[in-house]
């Protein structure tokens, strides 16, 4: 009797697992699997414990959530600007990425805000995945890392110069030592996910280089640094 009851929770705590670990949701984006939570605390846990999460939600909620995961870091003396980045939203339905403009749009609708028309605009209450930055380490050495960063924000650029329109086209400034660049040349700083370009920075091969010495020398730097790691996550992933 008492083999037949151990072996009958046995199989109970193997189904109760089975269902458990069916029930674990995950998706891929841009070359990282996150697994899906739905509460603030769970993605600010998530990323405490340095494992990918994507928060999912109705945009209806955004605001709600933001101040949700901001009380929670702020209650575990975490910086909430290493946790997520607030406007880096993809559609839960077909894993596009949300342009700045339209997450502007959401945070702000009153304001008139001068953009593109996305290609897919947020006309309703959708939901969205919001990702925390926790990311697997990476093996590849810093140098060969810095080559690759070099690499990538080189094709950023260069993928970036060819969706502008005619007369757009045409010599700019560095936006860190304001030289001129040549129409096509320059680093952006930036990447892309999806059919979508995020740019922050277009840098001159002086400016590009210094800061990628910067980080030879000091690596991802908590203070003043250049790059974030998802940064040098993407330039290996692109060198594969």
């Amino acid at each position: 009797m008492k083999r037949f009851f151990c072996t009958a929770m046995m199989l109970i705590c193997i189904v109760i697992g089975s269902v458990f670990a069916q029930s674990v949701k995950t998706i891929n984006f841009d070359g990282v699997t996150y697994q899906v939570v739905t509460k603030p605390a769970e993605f600010i846990l998530a990323f405490k414990n340095n494992n990918p999460a994507a928060i999912i939600y109705k945009t209806n909620d955004y605001l709600q959530i933001g101040r949700e995961i901001m009380n929670e870091a702020e209650r575990l003396n975490i910086d909430v600007t290493k946790v997520y980045d607030p406007t880096t939203l993809v559609r839960a339905d077909n894993l596009q990425l949300i342009s700045r403009s339209e997450v502007l749009r959401l945070i702000m609708p009153e304001a008139s805000i001068y953009a593109p028309t996305p290609v897919n605009p947020i006309n309703s209450n959708i939901e969205v995945y919001m990702f925390n930055k926790a990311r697997p380490s990476s093996s590849v050495s810093r140098n060969e890392s810095a080559n690759n960063l070099l690499a990538y924000f080189k094709y950023v650029a260069r993928e970036w110069w060819t969706t502008l329109n005619v007369q757009q086209r045409h010599n700019r400034m560095c936006d860190s030592c304001y030289n001129g660049i040549s129409y096509g040349d320059g680093y952006l700083y930036g990447y892309i996910a999806g059919n979508v370009i995020r740019s922050w920075r277009l840098w001159c091969d002086n400016c590009m280089k210094e800061r990628i010495q910067a980080y030879i020398n000091n690596g991802i730097s908590e203070e003043g640094g250049y790059f974030e790691a998802e940064d040098v996550r993407r330039a290996n992933d692109y060198a594969k």
